[in-house]
């Protein structure tokens, strides 16, 4: 909550969603909610956001739904999220528990009992949310910043301390959800009731989110696993993390839904809205589990829900003719009930334009005489530039494509010659100015490289950026 994809306002799509999904438990009778971390997409969310959180937890008073679990994710404060605990445990008729942040609360006290409407316990829920760096010596108190050996040199190979790191993050979780899993079996007993887990942490073994895998088929295989877009380093956490005596292992983090290494029993339910353009053709849901006794949560006890788009973002990208006949269509379905784009009062289409530039006057021309934002609200105009062209930009990149696909050596160029394109007469030929950017390009480039190197050596020396 408090995402805004290029400004866009999602304060409808949010209060539609969150009737929605009261609806949903309603008629799916659920006895429990589980929120996986990422509540909010900041820190310091907006007031909106957190008045629309606690009105819908207090809506679910008349539903079946007696507990709910909510734990932090990387994104949220777990102070925020912590600070009124204790008043909403305190609800009438509901159960609701927040571990915000192990900061604030021991592994020890992370494990719940779960109720039905007559006061039964039915399940256990060992309640964790996002492991923060700084709480690692709280849990594993390891020295990892101990002075390298000199009798073992290969200790400075950078992909030798990624490793070590990627080890103790491993370790860490493991020290985790063991403690977690010993708190929850105390507080079981000998009751016959399973024990569930949360996380919000970033898994290997995910199966592709290609077109959004199939994987209501349980006959179907999809081991291409791919680089994931996921914000911050979390280490890549493997399902033995996990063992077989939770029965069902609820993440978050992921944006899709996914199995972890082919477990149907450990899974991301993804997030229920749309957290990018890059996402906007893809499908999200919740899950609804249903786990009984000690055995481990099985295929066909997970259903996925699809959750209905109430704002819609689109990218248009290709040629004039393309991108035209997409906008056309936005248009068209807007109004149309019967269309998957149509907009119900307060929700908007979001479009993203990816255009050749030479065609920014005539799609400007037609969003104006057509009148095109009347209806749709074009809120990113990206220009394509081929990275051979001549009129390479800084501005027509985005970070994330300036790492994949520009060079080093273009991006000093583009700072150089934008610096000192006035020293340029006007009157020199085509030819004439393109010799005198290239001799500005090599005289400077040597200074930048020096920096560069200076910068890069001083990282791998472990130096923090506040000394550089």
């Amino acid at each position: 909550m408090g995402n805004s994809i290029h400004k866009s306002d999602r304060t409808t799509e949010v209060k539609l969603f969150f009737e929605w999904l009261k609806n949903t438990i309603v008629e799916s009778k659920s006895e429990s909610l589980i929120i996986a971390g990422d509540i909010f997409d900041e820190k310091n969310p907006p007031t909106w956001a957190r008045t629309d959180y606690y009105d819908f937890l207090v809506s679910l008073r008349d539903t079946d739904c007696r507990n709910i679990i909510i734990v932090g994710g990387n994104h949220d404060s777990g102070n925020l999220l912590d600070s009124p605990k204790e008043v909403l445990k305190n609800l009438e008729f509901l159960n609701v528990r927040v571990v915000g942040s192990l900061s604030n609360t021991k592994l020890s006290d992370v494990a719940f009992e779960l109720y039905d409407k007559e006061d039964n316990v039915i399940g256990i829920c060992a309640a964790v949310p996002f492991v923060h760096g700084n709480e690692f010596d709280l849990i594993d108190p390891v020295d990892i910043n101990a002075e390298k050996s000199e009798e073992n040199p290969e200790d400075s190979n950078p992909d030798n301390s990624k490793a070590k790191q990627e080890e103790r993050t491993e370790n860490v979780y493991a020290k985790v959800y063991a403690e977690a899993l010993k708190s929850a079996k105390l507080l079981r007993g000998d009751r016959d009731v399973p024990i569930i887990t949360t996380g919000h942490l970033f898994a290997s073994g995910l199966e592709t989110r290609s077109d959004n895998i199939d994987i209501d088929d349980e006959n179907h295989q999809d081991n291409g696993i791919r680089s994931l877009e996921v914000v911050g380093n979390l280490g890549r956490i493997h399902d033995k993390v996990f063992t077989d005596e939770f029965q069902y292992v609820a993440l978050g983090h992921i944006h899709y839904a996914t199995r972890v290494s082919e477990n149907n029993h450990i899974r991301y339910s993804g997030s229920p809205f749309v957290m990018g353009f890059d996402e906007s053709d893809i499908k999200h849901y919740v899950l609804q589990v249903d786990v009984n006794g000690n055995e481990k949560v099985k295929f066909n006890d997970v259903k996925r829900i699809e959750v209905p788009c109430f704002n819609h973002y689109i990218r248009a990208q290709g040629t004039y003719d393309d991108i035209i006949a997409k906008i056309n269509e936005c248009m068209e379905s807007h109004d149309n009930p019967n269309s998957e784009l149509f907009c119900q009062p307060g929700t908007k289409i979001y479009v993203e334009l990816y255009y050749k530039p030479e065609d920014r006057v005539k799609l400007e021309e037609y969003v104006y005489e057509n009148q095109v934002m009347d209806k749709l609200a074009i809120v990113s105009w990206h220009p394509v530039v081929d990275d051979k062209s001549d009129d390479f930009r800084l501005g027509d990149y985005t970070l994330k494509e300036m790492k994949n696909k520009i060079q080093f050596h273009d991006v000093i160029r583009s700072l150089v010659l934008t610096h000192k394109a006035n020293s340029i007469p006007d009157e020199v030929t085509d030819e004439e100015r393109k010799k005198i950017e290239d001799e500005l390009v090599e005289k400077y480039y040597p200074y930048f490289k020096e920096a560069w190197d200076a910068v890069e050596a001083a990282e791998e020396a472990g130096d923090s950026d506040e000394d550089n």
